[in-house]
């Protein structure tokens, strides 16, 4: 019969919470503002805690236009193959980078916007349910849709008062 010393010591280890890979499990951070998720790993050779030495790893995430790039940079290609990946490069580019149109609904709602605004006295204060009653093109709307209109507007062109925990908005000069 065969006796590894080592069996006895990982099951001390791992009673006793070293576990490796549970560490990297736990070290996982919350995504960065980038999306770029991080992690602390423990590199000591002992193993024993991760006050030892912490080294930080990033894993950004792989795009299309990564990948496509690192292909074109490590790999030797035929000409044709060459020519048919920076193709493609090229469209993933000007796919994220397109200028888009606003669609119907943006438009309609840029119109209601300006309908809004045109209703407004300046300097008088109104709240979503007064807008609603006074300006003809909120008849129709519901409180919600009022309010997300005017919140692009906050800001730029309307004013947002807070009065005892009441919202009223005031149209800027």
């Amino acid at each position: 019969m065969c006796y590894n010393k080592d069996v006895p010591r990982a099951k001390e280890n791992l009673k006793n919470g070293l576990n490796p890979i549970k560490k990297i499990k736990k070290s996982l951070k919350k995504p960065l503002t980038n999306g770029t998720k991080c992690a602390i790993i423990n590199t000591s050779k002992t193993g024993s805690s991760l006050k030892n030495r912490k080294e930080l790893i990033t894993m950004e995430k792989m795009t299309n236009v990564k990948a496509l790039n690192y292909v074109l940079a490590k790999c030797e290609l035929t000409d044709e193959v060459r020519e048919k990946i920076e193709k493609m490069k090229v469209q993933f580019e000007k796919k994220n980078s397109a200028e888009k149109k606003p669609t119907a609904n943006q438009v309609a709602n840029q119109g209601i916007q300006s309908a809004i605004l045109e209703g407004m006295e300046v300097g008088k204060l109104y709240t979503i349910t007064e807008m609603l009653k006074e300006i003809p093109a909120c008849a129709e709307l519901t409180n919600q849709k009022v309010s997300a209109l005017i919140r692009p507007l906050i800001g730029v062109s309307i004013e947002r008062v807070e009065d005892k925990r009441k919202a009223y908005f005031r149209k800027i000069g």
